[in-house]
């Protein structure tokens, strides 16, 4: 995974307002995962989110599973889901080809493009065999793929998002280039306080994946895939890959 700069852990707490200004919706996604689950595998009592990030998922889903885990790669973030989910969720530092928790789980996911993260194909291999290692037999892992290449815009995206905490406010702007097999995010906040105003900029080279190439992904890592063409949410664009373990799965983490 792309290492994550300074500039951007420090921005922890801008990461719910800026996103609910895009128009994010927690409840929806939360609420089309347990529909989705339900439907396929409605014994299910655990679940691990990897790439948690402020555990905005993993607080509408703390009373319909009995048990449910966060990890992320980034401790800010960590750090603002455990003042959300208070002590007894269990949250972890860990990146998507270190995660080794020890034990399987019902359900699994990994959502908002969280997967886009990786740097090329052998460490996409790896993020996802480290998540169906984590797979109980006969369940699921959910994840919300990055952008395929059939739906890049050829001149790249620019957006703009602000958002206000108290008496400070931040602008986030987001630019995008196109290449053949990989997407470049240019990313530039700006932090106004009573005391300072501050920008951060950052870029990242974020692979692009076919939909054959993530499906053929998740079945070398010993998951039965399949393809949400619609997501599990209203508004979903990018679909959801799903791997189903078998049930005499016998991976170990």
């Amino acid at each position: 995974m792309a290492s994550l700069p300074p500039d951007y852990l420090d921005l922890a707490r801008w990461y719910d307002a800026i996103y609910t200004a895009t128009g994010k919706d927690y409840d929806a996604e939360a609420a089309g995962v347990r529909t989705y689950v339900d439907a396929h595998l409605p014994a299910a009592r655990s679940l691990l989110d990897v790439a948690c990030g402020t555990g905005q998922h993993l607080a509408r889903w703390t009373p319909s599973f009995e048990e449910v885990v966060g990890c992320d790669v980034a401790a800010p973030m960590l750090r603002v889901a455990r003042e959300r989910l208070g002590a007894e969720v269990g949250l972890v530092e860990a990146d998507f080809g270190g995660l080794d928790l020890g034990r399987r789980f019902d359900v699994v996911t990994c959502l908002f493009s969280a997967i886009g993260h990786v740097a090329d194909a052998e460490e996409l291999d790896r993020a996802l065999a480290r998540m169906a290692a984590h797979v109980a037999p006969g369940g699921l892992l959910l994840v919300e793929p990055w952008i395929t290449p059939d739906v890049i815009v050829p001149g790249g995206l620019r957006e703009v998002h602000t958002a206000r905490i108290g008496d400070d406010v931040a602008a986030r702007v987001v630019r995008s280039v196109a290449h053949p097999d990989a997407l470049e995010v240019e990313f530039v906040w700006t932090v106004a306080t009573p005391d300072a105003t501050t920008t951060a900029r950052w870029s990242e080279r974020m692979p692009v994946f076919t939909r054959q190439q993530l499906l053929d992904a998740l079945a070398a890592a010993g998951l039965e895939p399949s393809w949400e063409v619609e997501g599990l949410w209203p508004g979903a664009r990018r679909g959801m890959l799903v791997g189903r373990a078998p049930s005499a799965h016998t991976t170990a983490p």
